[in-house]
C-alpha cells in the first residue's frame, strides 16, 4: 500500500487537465483520466501551498500520505496544507484524496521513456499479456515528447512497475536486458533520487541551483549542500568520491587513456572501498568482472558490489551479492563509479576497464 501510494502520488503530480483539483481514490478506477493521462505537469509554481484533504481513510491510510506529503515538504520546493475541517479542496489546484480496494497509477511509467528499448525489452506477445486497457501504458514516448532532464533510465524509479503489473495471468511484461539490475529493481520503496531531481527541475528551478557536480543539485534549505549520487560526498559540492576505508588496494591509476588502455582493480575482506575510474575515449569502455563473491543473500547498501556505468550518476548501477563471475558489458559514459562492501574476510572483487578505440556499441 505504501509504496502504491507513493507511486499514485509521484505520477499525478506529472499529469494535467481542464481541472487541476483531482480527486484521487487511493486505488480506484474513478479517476479522471483526462487529468492523469496527459504529459505535461500540473502548474503548482505559483502558489506558496498546495491544498489536499483526507476522505474517509483509515488512521494508517492518513498517516502513511502525510508522511510522504511531509518528505515532499522537506526535499522539493512543493509544500501541502490539510484542508480545514477535512471539507474537500474546492480552489482550482490541489487534491482530494479518497480509499479504495484497489490501486491504479495510470501516468508516466519509467519503461514508456524514449530511451527505453536500451534498457528493457517488451515482451513480443505484449498483445496477450497487457490487460487491453492498458495497452496505452507501454506506448513508448517519443524523444520530443519528455523532458528528461539530463537524467538515464532510472532502474530505482518509484514509477518502475513490476515486470507483472497490468499484465493478464500474471504474466511477464517485460524484460531487464540486463539482468543484474533485477536487484534494482526489486528495492523501490522510496523516491529515487532522479524521482526528486525531476520534481525539483520542474517546480523548483526558479528556486534552485544547478551547479553541483556529478549531476548533483543544490537543496533549498541549505544552498551551500548538495544533494549527490549515493557514492559521493555532499560537503564536497558532489566533485570528491567517498573515501575508502583503511585496508582498501590503492588505485594509483584510474583514468583511461590511448596508452593506459587497462585498468584492473581488487578489493578483498571486510572494507568499504570505492573507485572513480575516468575516461577520455571517444568510443567505448568494456567493463569485466572476473569475480565478485559477497556472501550476502540480499544486495543491501550494506553488503554488496555496485557498479554506476549510466551517464547520470544519479541513477543506480548494477548490484550484486553471492557469487558471480565472467560479467562483461560496454559503456559510453566517461566516468564510471565502483563500490564494494564486504561482509567478511571471504568476500572480494575483481573487476577490469578496457579501452575499445574501434568499438561502437553503446551501454546495455
Amino acid at each position: 500500500m505504501c509504496k502504491k501510494l507513493l507511486i499514485l502520488f509521484y505520477l499525478f503530480l506529472f499529469g494535467e487537465g481542464s481541472k487541476s483539483v483531482l480527486t484521487i481514490k487511493i486505488g480506484s478506477k474513478d479517476q479522471n483520466e483526462n487529468n492523469l493521462l496527459s504529459k505535461k505537469p500540473l502548474s503548482f509554481s505559483n502558489l506558496t501551498t498546495i491544498e489536499y484533504s483526507l476522505s474517509n481513510c483509515t488512521n494508517d491510510t492518513i498517516k502513511k500520505i502525510e508522511k510522504t506529503l511531509k518528505y515532499f515538504d522537506t526535499i522539493t520546493c512543493i509544500n501541502f496544507t490539510k484542508s480545514s475541517n477535512d471539507n474537500l479542496v474546492s480552489s482550482d489546484k490541489g487534491f482530494n484524496f479518497a480509499e479504495s480496494e484497489e490501486c491504479y497509477a495510470p501516468n508516466g511509467p519509467t519503461k514508456r521513456q524514449s530511451d527505453h528499448y536500451e534498457y528493457i525489452l517488451l515482451n513480443a506477445q505484449c498483445q496477450s499479456t497487457k490487460a487491453p486497457e492498458k495497452k496505452h501504458l507501454f506506448t513508448k514516448y517519443k524523444y520530443n515528447e519528455v523532458d528528461l532532464f539530463n537524467t538515464s533510465f532510472d532502474f530505482l524509479s518509484i514509477s518502475m512497475f513490476d515486470p507483472t503489473e497490468y499484465s493478464i495471468d500474471n504474466k511477464t511484461v517485460y524484460t531487464l536486458n540486463n539482468q543484474y539490475f533485477q536487484n534494482v529493481t526489486n528495492k523501490r520503496n522510496l523516491f529515487s533520487l532522479d524521482d526528486l531531481k525531476i520534481l525539483n527541475h520542474i517546480y523548483c528551478s526558479d528556486k534552485l541551483k544547478f551547479d553541483c557536480e556529478n549531476n548533483g543539485y543544490n537543496l533549498l534549505n541549505n544552498s551551500d549542500k548538495c544533494m549527490c549520487p549515493i557514492y559521493y560526498e555532499s560537503t564536497k559540492n558532489c566533485s570528491k568520491i567517498n573515501e575508502s576505508e583503511t585496508g582498501c588496494s590503492n588505485i594509483s591509476n584510474t583514468k583511461l587513456t590511448e596508452k593506459n588502455k587497462e585498468i584492473i582493480i581488487t578489493f578483498n575482506g571486510k572494507h568499504q572501498c570505492y573507485a572513480e575510474i575516468l575516461s577520455n575515449v571517444t568510443n567505448n569502455v568494456t567493463i569485466y568482472i572476473s569475480k565478485a563473491t559477497i556472501q550476502e543473500p540480499t544486495c543491501t547498501k550494506t553488503y554488496g558490489v555496485e557498479v554506476q556505468y549510466l551517464p547520470d550518476l544519479m541513477a543506480p548501477g548494477i548490484r550484486l551479492c553471492g557469487n558471480h563471475s565472467n560479467i562483461m558489458f560496454d559503456t559510453n559514459s566517461k566516468k564510471i563509479v565502483v563500490s564494494y562492501r564486504g561482509k567478511d574476510e571471504n568476500s572480494s572483487l575483481i573487476i577490469a576497464f578496457y579501452a575499445n578505440f574501434n568499438s561502437t556499441k553503446t551501454q546495455n
